[in-house]
């Protein structure tokens, strides 16, 4: 039943230990969590019981199950996929259907000007050809 719990601390909090609080006095619970449960001295807090007794603060530190892990990674993703998003919106602006990403709006107005302009270079040159009409 312990390790059910440990794993549900871990699936559904995130959970990375397991703390508690014995007193100093306590050497039965002491030994159960220590030799037994697998916990271990993590601190001291002074005059933590109101009688003015110390504790000692313990912890067990709890494994990932893989489904944890698998938890996280999914979570990691899903942020990273959020961010990838977000940082497309700021270089391409808003999502407009009309004008499409920024990239898309400058390579349709790149080929779109290119021809053009290779006109207009053609006929200006055409313009300023000498011509060989002399009579």
């Amino acid at each position: 039943m312990l390790a059910y719990t440990e794993k549900q601390m871990v699936e559904v909090f995130n959970a990375s230990y397991v703390s508690l609080h014995v007193r100093k006095s306590n050497r039965a619970a002491l030994s159960l969590y220590k030799d037994t449960l697998g916990f271990g001295v993590h601190d001291i807090e002074a005059k933590y019981y109101a009688d003015g007794e110390d504790a000692y603060a313990m912890r067990k530190p709890l494994q990932k199950s893989p489904r944890a892990i698998e938890i996280e990674a999914y979570k990691a993703e899903a942020a990273q996929r959020a961010r990838a998003a977000k940082n497309s919106e700021r270089v391409s602006g808003p999502a407009d259907k009309d004008k499409g990403s920024l990239i898309d709006r400058l390579k349709k107005t790149t080929t779109a000007t290119a021809p053009a302009a290779a006109a207009a270079a053609a006929a200006a040159a055409a313009a300023a050809a000498p011509t060989s009409d002399a009579k």
